[in-house]
């Protein structure tokens, strides 16, 4: 056990910056409000798909096109982590089918990417989430400031949004983090909402995507929600559902779009960044308010 202390404190000193540091950001904004008062004090989730896939693609295509032909910030692949050769080793003794299984979708599924996968750029994306108004950031504001930060690598760029979203998420009152209290609904939920859980969701399904293609981020996706669902009793929650199953492809779609270099040609239309465009959050709740009302 020493020797493994010490083994540990000399990879330390030569990598510090996967040394575990106090969160000093983790702020809990207690008097801000999850629920929206404009709403009936009726919870309800939304039975509508809260975003195309093809349009928040073709949004965060806009955004690599157009830092590239506008910025000239070349976008990057990136490079996935991976287990290394001893560690395969070191599982295929104990662990055959962790050796087998990705680095990645290890560490999104024990939600501890934050820990393990370090990108280095997490503070930078913090400081500018936390620069931002209460309810103010969008899908594409939040892309772009990562992708900059990351130097178009949008592997990293992935990465870091979603260790910033989804560091402390056992955290009590995680709705109510600093960070959390930037972010803008990207469901559909009448009167309460879960940005916390829907944004870091989207983002790391996104990624598994973006690094291991649609399908099995599909399939991913869907056994997620199915352990979703019989956890809580096969409650309500088709929002998580469509975020499962529609991050993966548009993590997947991103990928030839760089290995192909499309970027070079894309016809860039600012239309693409707007809002109503790639979100569609106006669903009438009003015949089931009326339902539950009667």
């Amino acid at each position: 056990m020493q020797q493994n202390k010490e083994k540990i404190e000399e990879l330390l000193l030569i990598y510090p910056k996967y040394r575990p540091q106090e969160e000093t950001k983790n702020l809990i904004v207690d008097d801000y409000v999850t629920i929206n008062p404009e709403h009936i004090a009726i919870e309800l989730e939304g039975h509508k798909a809260p975003f195309k896939v093809k349009n928040i693609s073709l949004m965060m295509k806009q955004i690599i096109a157009e830092e590239y032909q506008v910025n000239g910030l070349s976008p990057q692949l990136g490079n996935p982590h991976t287990w290394s050769p001893s560690i395969v080793k070191e599982l295929k003794k104990e662990f055959k089918i962790f050796s087998r299984t990705s680095k990645l979708l290890i560490a999104l599924a024990r939600g501890v990417t934050s820990s393990y996968l370090v990108t280095g750029t997490e503070e930078q994306l913090k400081d500018y989430i936390l620069s931002r108004s209460i309810n103010s950031i969008n899908l594409e504001e939040m892309f772009r400031a990562s992708y900059r930060i990351n130097q178009g690598d949008v592997y990293l760029s992935l990465l870091t949004i979603e260790n910033v979203l989804s560091r402390f998420w056992p955290t009590p009152d995680r709705s109510k983090r600093a960070i959390t209290t930037k972010l803008k609904d990207i469901t559909n939920y009448n009167y309460y909402t879960d940005k916390y859980g829907a944004w870091y969701h989207l983002f790391g399904i996104m990624l598994f995507g973006y690094v291991e293609g649609g399908f099995k981020a599909k399939l991913v996706g869907g056994i997620e929600t199915m352990g979703s669902l019989i956890m809580g009793r096969f409650q309500d929650e088709k929002q998580e559902r469509y975020i499962n199953s529609r991050g993966g492809p548009i993590g997947s779609r991103l990928r030839p779009f760089i290995e192909n270099k499309e970027y070079e040609k894309f016809e860039l239309n600012k239309k693409y960044l707007e809002e109503d465009f790639y979100m569609d959050l106006n669903e009438n709740f009003s015949k089931r308010l009326k339902k539950r009302r009667d």
